[in-house]
């Protein structure tokens, strides 16, 4: 039998932006956006799990609208943006603002030449302002996918102008953002602790999502049963389905195509078709797009994340019950039987391949200033000083260097240069320690930053 049997039949499944019912986060946006005071919210998850489906969910019905009172609800595509700056942004936020209010009837002449993102800004402002003024909307609702796209370019000005946009129109408007980190996460990666002095998402409610509910996930493979005209899937088909791919919402849908395409295959073959399951899913599992979603689900794991799936993998039970409660919220693990598990054959067969793989490669030097960092030599050169580290010195330096100007927690640090059973202490101590050693004035550090939120980075730019 060719290879071409196995290929999905393209357009026969559920669309990649057909929303799949997620019950509880459905509600708890649902909640959040009907409230008299209505709260902004950031979705949260992995690749694939389905954010882009439920945010447009979200806009196509205005989950959350009270029947009382008129809103807009605009839906900003980040990966739409032609220009990825700040003007870019704004100007895509003002085009987007702009349909909505044709789609309502709404046409107002405005001509934009400027390309400065600020003018920009004040000209989306003034158009919301109108239309809760002059427009009659008691509220208007921007949802913006990919959002963690976007704040790299934003700039420090366009977050704070973001923040106090929203935070000032007493609940009149309300932001709802999807990304694959807790937004705040991302702006403290992109953006110095002294540019933004405080949180600049810290009112946003952060709705996570993970795999799908049991009967959520069973309903999808009926649902693409039947897309296919083929009969409803029996127990044992459910349960082939749901061990390799698990409730991932992505890698279902991809391995209900493969499964209910064999079957349609097998039912117009005269001959009849007898390739063997066993070959069904190993043409799932290198098929490009589930190989490159699990290396993304992998590689993008810390190195205690990658080490507690390898451990639940080989069925250890010695994992970090926070570790295991962390991984489960992230829809990579689920308990089955009183046991924990991967949540996906598939996912077991590409970890081991990929758990070994490090994050980006250290360059041979960092340099800022009169600081360099030798990691060949285990050393760093402060002037005219060159100084020999202690092995832990140089594990704690590399590992803030290989992360260079993104914040690391203490948690994280702890777990990635000390391992587990250690006191948060010791990374204080040995933080401090090093401080003595390479900065100017420890008093007042300007390598070795501290953060609010509890952790360090290292400023190299």
């Amino acid at each position: 039998m060719s290879i071409e049997a196995f290929v999905p039949i393209q357009g026969f499944a559920v669309k990649a932006n057909e929303f799949i019912m997620r019950s509880k986060p459905v509600a708890d946006i649902s909640a959040l956006l009907s409230k008299q005071d209505p709260g902004s919210f950031n979705l949260v998850g992995e690749p694939g799990t389905g954010k882009t489906s439920l945010l447009h969910y979200a806009y196509r019905v205005k989950l959350g609208s009270r029947k009382t009172q008129k809103g807009l609800y605009v839906w900003i595509g980040a990966s739409e943006i032609l220009d990825y700056d700040a003007a870019g942004i704004w100007r895509h936020g003002l085009e987007c603002l702009k349909k909505e209010e044709a789609a309502e009837g709404i046409n107002r002449p405005l001509d934009i030449q400027t390309r400065e993102a600020r003018d920009l800004f004040q000209a989306f402002q003034a158009e919301v302002d109108w239309l809760l003024v002059k427009g009659g909307y008691a509220r208007i609702t921007l949802l913006v996918d990919d959002f963690d796209l976007i704040v790299p370019v934003m700039g420090v000005d366009s977050l704070r102008w973001l923040r106090s946009f929203v935070t000032l129109s007493d609940g009149r408007v309300v932001l709802g953002v999807a990304s694959t980190d807790p937004i705040q996460d991302v702006v403290n990666k992109h953006y110095l602790p002294p540019s933004l002095p405080s949180p600049p998402f810290n009112y946003v409610t952060s709705v996570q999502l993970g795999l799908l509910e049991t009967h959520e996930a069973v309903n999808l493979i009926n649902k693409l049963a039947e897309t296919m005209g083929g009969m409803p899937p029996d127990k044992g088909e459910l349960r082939a389905l749901l061990d390799e791919a698990g409730r991932h919402i992505e890698l279902l849908k991809i391995a209900c195509e493969y499964y209910f395409a064999l079957k349609a295959k097998r039912r117009a073959s005269k001959k009849g078709d007898r390739v063997s399951e066993g070959v069904l899913w190993s043409d799932f599992r290198f098929d490009s797009q589930v190989r490159s979603r699990c290396r993304q689900l992998i590689l993008r794991r810390l190195t205690e994340e990658r080490l507690a799936l390898t451990s639940i993998d080989e069925a250890d039970p010695h994992v970090d019950p926070s570790l295991l409660k962390q991984l489960e919220r992230k829809g990579l693990v689920e308990e089955r039987a009183n046991h924990w598990k991967l949540f996906g054959e598939v996912l077991s067969y590409w970890l081991p391949r990929w758990a070994d793989l490090g994050g980006p490669e250290l360059p041979r030097t960092i340099i800022k200033a009169d600081f360099e960092y030798l990691p060949d030599q285990r050393q760093v050169r402060v002037v005219d000083r060159l100084i020999q580290l202690t092995a832990l010195e140089d594990r704690l330096l590399r590992y803030l260097a290989s992360h260079s100007n993104r914040l690391c927690s203490k948690t994280e640090l702890l777990a990635n240069v000390w391992g587990r059973n250690r006191s948060i202490t010791v990374v204080e101590k040995t933080v401090n320690r090093l401080r003595a050693r390479i900065e100017a004035d420890p008093a007042r550090p300007q390598l070795l930053i501290s953060h609010y939120g509890g952790g360090y980075l290292l400023r190299t730019s």
